[in-house]
């Protein structure tokens, strides 16, 4: 696989490295690996850093046609040889404690003008709750604190 597609189609920036595809279940997964690059230390940016294990993540991202896709990411453990610190490096593509892209987040957003809350739930496959928190935030950023410095009265 290309890995221009993974960047212009999923958001799959720098530092991971596309391994294999899987073809299961009526989806479509990606298994993806972290460069060595990607192993910094947050507090002292060392570079001297050794793998303590890892995990996999599961993001649902844009499906192709009618097909569901999935990224399956590895997070690696790593511990800082210089400090100390350990720390694990989570994909730069994906909200924190989401198991999204910021690409499904973006059609998402593009959509929402055009469909029902029900219908994006539908097309993306997300639950509904999920895809009402991701067009809040949204909203939240766009009208939550409007400027209010040099407003006047409303009362005549």
């Amino acid at each position: 696989m290309n890995q221009s597609l993974l960047y212009h189609a999923f958001g799959v920036r720098k530092g991971y490295d596309y391994v294999w595809t899987l073809y299961e279940k009526g989806c479509i997964r990606f298994v993806l690996v972290v460069r060595p690059e990607m192993l910094v230390c947050p507090r002292c940016k060392g570079l001297d850093v050794s793998r303590k294990g890892r995990r996999f993540r599961e993001l649902r991202t844009v499906p192709i046609g009618l097909k569901p896709v999935w990224l399956f990411t590895e997070v690696p453990q790593c511990q800082c040889r210089s400090c100390g610190q350990n720390f694990q490096v989570s994909p730069p593509f994906a909200p924190a404690y989401a198991s999204h892209t910021r690409q499904l987040q973006a059609l998402i957003q593009s959509l929402r003008g055009m469909m029902t809350v029900t219908d994006l739930a539908a097309v993306s496959g997300l639950g509904w709750d999920t895809v009402k928190s991701i067009i809040k935030v949204r909203l939240e950023k766009d009208y939550g604190h409007p400027r209010l410095r040099g407003a006047g009265a409303l009362v005549d």
